[in-house]
């Protein structure tokens, strides 16, 4: 037994045996539609105000304890689960399986809930609903076997099988999702089907590099997503469109830079014989290749500010120049060093 004293009185904060004999614990409720609050909170633990309480009953291997309690007190309703079960799940005719996931189920298979070490996933069948959070990873391999998972079963096959202790056949349930109705299942799909792309890329990465993400999230600013982009171009060794660019270079020829400012469109390329790419923890350098950003009709976005630092910088090193294609033919890519 544990006990709190506030105010000069005693209370009873938590209470046991040593053997695990259970209290039996009555209490008379008034104008209480339990069925309702259970549904209305879709079996989410809800607390009942001392107002509607009527009467506090309780005893221990048949020896009554007397509680007191007042309109002050609430009591916490925890709902439980009509079955509950652990097992393995799967996608049906697919080759995606996560076994030891905790199966609950509430009212008359009203709500689903699937726990599992790396994510919580709640049905909703009568309102055609559901929601998922997804808890920390220890790898990016378990990230994409779990991504993977769950957008194949929200987004592509919406359906789901699992093993039933002593069962002789595997059961299965089928659940809609009307993104037309209901906008906040269609948004968490698709931050879903983006976060699945973005786990296989890094992954792709991470095995091409022969690199180790200890550490990483999926939340990337702008620069980092870009640098994802770089690396797969190297990859997949095609050329990418891209709207502008910006870097830094050094001028060593004043004057024909000079021209090129002035110019309104002009062939412009941009070599680099080696490129070093951060990304997370790692810094990836790409030396057998070079990397290029061309345009046949470049033109700088920033020329007041080129021209400033030009003017200022005796050396003209660290130039910092944004460029931009007037028909949208800016494109940089990877080839072999010649």
């Amino acid at each position: 037994m544990s006990v709190k004293i506030a105010k000069g009185q005693t209370y009873i904060e938590t209470m046991g045996s040593k053997d695990g004999t259970p209290f039996d614990l009555k209490i008379g409720f008034k104008g209480i539609d339990f069925y309702k609050l259970l549904s209305n909170s879709n079996y989410q633990e809800f607390e009942i105000d001392g107002e509607y309480i009527t009467s506090v009953r309780s005893s221990f291997k048949d020896i009554e304890i007397p509680l007191t309690f007042t309109e002050d007190y609430k009591f916490t309703i925890i709902p439980l689960p009509s079955k509950e079960f652990t097992t393995d799940i799967f996608i049906p005719f697919s080759s995606y399986y996560i076994n030891n996931v905790k199966i609950s189920a509430y009212g008359n298979l009203d709500i689903i809930r699937l726990e599992h070490a790396s994510f919580r996933l709640e049905f909703n069948l009568r309102e055609d609903k559901f929601n998922f959070k997804t808890k920390d990873f220890n790898s990016l391999i378990e990230a994409k076997n779990i991504f993977n998972f769950l957008n194949t079963l929200l987004n592509e096959t919406h359906k789901l099988s699992f093993n039933i202790p002593n069962g002789k056949e595997p059961a299965q349930f089928s659940f809609d999702v009307n993104k037309a109705e209901n906008k906040d299942d269609d948004n968490l799909l698709n931050q879903l089907s983006f976060i699945t792309k973005l786990v296989n890329e890094l992954v792709e990465v991470q095995n091409y590099y022969k690199v180790n993400f200890n550490e990483f999230y999926f939340n990337l600013s702008p620069q980092e997503y870009d640098n994802l982009q770089i690396l797969l171009l190297n990859i997949n060794g095609e050329r990418q469109s891209i709207k502008s660019v910006k870097l830094n270079i050094d001028v060593y020829d004043h004057n024909t830079f000079k021209e090129i400012l002035n110019e309104k469109g002009t062939p412009m390329s941009i070599v680099h014989k080696s490129l070093n790419v951060p990304l997370f923890n790692q810094c990836i350098t790409i030396s057998d290749k070079q990397f290029t950003i061309e345009a046949p009709d470049a033109y700088f976005l920033n020329k007041g500010k080129i021209k400033k630092q030009i003017t200022k910088s005796k050396t003209h090193s660290n130039i910092e120049i944004k460029i931009r294609s007037h028909e949208n033919r800016l494109v940089r890519y990877f080839s072999n060093n010649s």
